[in-house]
């Protein structure tokens, strides 16, 4: 399958000389059965036309999707203009997501911090897709409060209501969390931003504590359901 990956921002040193970059990240989670081709629109980089791709894929951002910034508001009028009606299969990750949401009219809000390892309940829209309650890595602290008209919610956690969206007519799968990076990287990301003083030493807590729990592959159900889309 070859994959327009929409790239929307990169790790901040020193995660991106250790870790590695979002293509690095998707490539390994989606396997080498795919080909990624990059488009760094967080650089200015412009908006590919869909149909060059079998499918597009938003990655996360440490910025907000309520940022009034040019590049995400360009992003939004993508997603409407593309995905008015139906398309080619789109994913969103996280920001990805939650820029979705937004797209189609959902309003995005400040959250508590989930970070880290996270247990998500699945509704029948999920189950459907991965099967029973799903492990993940997140990393955000907003979220999309009500799903837009016709999308279905995929399942909950305890700190978000809303961990993924789909929309068959539409060919879009959206994710809260992120199932493309590794328990080491989260936990690297957590020390950071508690010196930072962006997190508290509970989120910290809850990193190292949980570093060790198995994470589901998210990789083979995801394509496997967007080539069924």
């Amino acid at each position: 399958m070859k994959i327009g990956l929409i790239v929307c921002d990169e790790p901040s040193e020193p995660l991106l000389s250790k870790h590695g970059d979002y293509p690095k990240f998707f490539g390994a989670l989606l396997g080498p059965d795919h080909t990624i081709h990059s488009h760094h629109v967080y650089l200015g980089a412009p908006f590919p036309p869909p149909h060059l791709y079998d499918c597009l894929l938003i990655t996360g951002s440490r910025q907000s999707v309520n940022d009034n910034v040019p590049w995400i508001q360009a992003a939004l009028e993508w997603i409407a203009e593309h995905w008015r009606e139906t398309g080619v299969p789109l994913v969103g990750v996280c920001f990805g997501h939650q820029l979705v949401g937004r797209a189609f009219g959902s309003v995005v809000a400040h959250c508590d911090w989930e970070l880290g390892y996270t247990l998500v309940h699945m509704q029948d829209a999920g189950r459907a897709i991965f099967g029973g309650d799903m492990r993940i890595n997140s990393i955000h602290k907003e979220q999309i409060m009500t799903a837009p008209p016709g999308f279905e919610i995929i399942g909950a956690s305890d700190k978000c209501s809303n961990q993924g969206m789909v929309n068959r007519k539409k060919r879009i799968i959206t994710l809260q969390g992120h199932p493309e990076v590794t328990a080491d990287y989260i936990r690297d990301l957590a020390v950071l931003r508690h010196k930072g003083g962006i997190i508290s030493d509970s989120v910290l807590q809850h990193v190292h504590d949980t570093h060790d729990l198995p994470i589901d592959n998210f990789g083979p159900a995801l394509m496997d359901f967007i080539a069924q889309l």
